[in-house]
């Protein structure tokens, strides 16, 4: 198993020198084994109540519990002013990011925002061990760490602090979605029920189906837009993730201009084993809660592969005998991995049943040239091309 490092950001740190710096008997290090190898199960924070089950040498794991006390009522009122007052640190959480002058801020005011002896932590861990923190209670704190580097508003809440709502008293409205949870499927979609807006000065005439897209004008975004990640972020490994990320980016573009170049570079078994589109077939697609896609509408390819490598496989002249909806998904698909190809994509999170998390890759809509081919090819979708089912009911999604 790789190693894992907690205490990625400042704050994150902070969190861990605040409980080294007291940790006269050296304990701290024997949970970070624990920690690195995933021992720490069930993991629920509610302010600051923290509850974990930590597997250990025996069969069943330990129960641990932390308790981290509330700021006091007059501490936390004086803290949350002087950060009200203070733009620059207002900026930083806007972006859920916390300023190193917080910390200065709460010592300029005597507050101590990370604990200062083991005795601030109400601790409890069901194993035989009698050190206090064991390993398992030193684990908890490691992990914990990983939250705080995840989310720097989830630190106010282990004093007793909502810093959102109590900066909205004061007249300071952070953005809801930074500090809730990710958006379910019918959220990310709900958006698509309208045409995307058509930019300044286009031609709202009817767009013929059958005309060929204008690529020659994409630019390549793969560097400008991975300009706007950090290069370590919380949730990444020690490595630098632009550079992770890029060699995927390079992979992917290499890939797409590999399809792009056409049926003639490809193996000629796995041109020979796709079913051909035929001129009855309306393909179209059903997304439900959980993003899963039904494909229905065909007599020839059988699943979502075999109508890509039957698409690929067309030449543009036999789209005049096919179906809207095979024109449509021939163009869909060279804007695609044109998009994929010039780095034009960004990733999207959004939340799945049972706190799992989904991620898809959607356009680099903030580009110009970008917004203006979706634009392009939007009004000519066939209308139920795509369509989210909720329960019974059924919508229509467009670009």
């Amino acid at each position: 198993m790789s190693r894992q490092t907690f205490g990625l950001t400042w704050w994150g740190q902070q969190w861990l020198q605040a409980l080294t710096h007291i940790d006269y008997d050296n304990r701290l290090p024997r949970g970070r084994a624990y920690a690195n190898k995933g021992a720490v199960k069930h993991l629920t924070v509610t302010g600051g109540e923290i509850h974990a089950k930590v597997q250990g040498s025996r069969p069943h794991p330990y129960v641990v519990s932390l308790n981290v006390p509330a700021l006091a009522l007059g501490d936390a009122a004086r803290l949350l002013d002087g950060i009200a007052g203070d733009p620059a640190l207002i900026a930083r959480l806007l972006n859920k990011e916390l300023d190193p002058g917080v910390l200065e801020l709460a010592r300029k005011l005597g507050i101590a925002v990370f604990p200062t002896r083991w005795q601030d932590l109400g601790m409890h861990c069901s194993c035989p061990d009698w050190a206090v923190p064991c390993k398992h209670l030193a684990a908890v704190i490691y992990v914990l760490s990983r939250e705080i580097d995840a989310d720097p508003f989830r630190l106010f809440a282990l004093r007793g602090v909502d810093l959102v709502a109590a900066l909205k008293v004061r007249d300071i409205h952070i953005d809801a979605q930074i500090a809730t949870a990710l958006p379910s499927v019918a959220d990310l979609l709900q958006r698509q029920e309208q045409p995307a807006p058509r930019v300044s000065g286009e031609n709202t005439g009817n767009p013929d189906p059958l005309a060929p897209l204008d690529f020659s004008a994409l630019p390549d975004l793969t560097e400008t837009l991975l300009r706007v990640l950090p290069a370590r972020p919380a949730f990444s490994s020690p490595d630098d993730f632009r550079e992770v990320l890029q060699r995927t980016q390079h992979q992917v573009a290499k890939s797409a201009r590999r399809e792009l170049d056409g049926p003639r570079v490809r193996e000629t078994k796995d041109r020979s084993a796709g079913a051909r589109l035929q001129p009855q077939d309306q393909p179209r697609f059903e997304l439900d809660g959980n993003y899963s896609l039904d494909l229905t509408g065909l007599t020839g390819p059988s699943d979502w592969h075999g109508l890509l490598q039957a698409l690929g496989d067309l030449d543009p002249l036999q789209l005049q005998d096919l179906q809207p909806e095979c024109s449509a998904l021939f163009d869909l698909r060279l804007l695609a991995l044109h998009l994929l190809a010039h780095g034009a994509a960004i990733p999207q999170i959004f939340a799945l049943a049972d706190h799992a998390t989904g991620l898809r890759w959607i356009p680099a809509w903030l580009d110009p040239i970008v917004r203006h081919l979706l634009q392009q090819i939007a009004p000519t979708l066939p209308k139920d091309l795509l369509r989210f089912r909720a329960g019974r009911r059924r919508r229509a999604l467009s670009l």
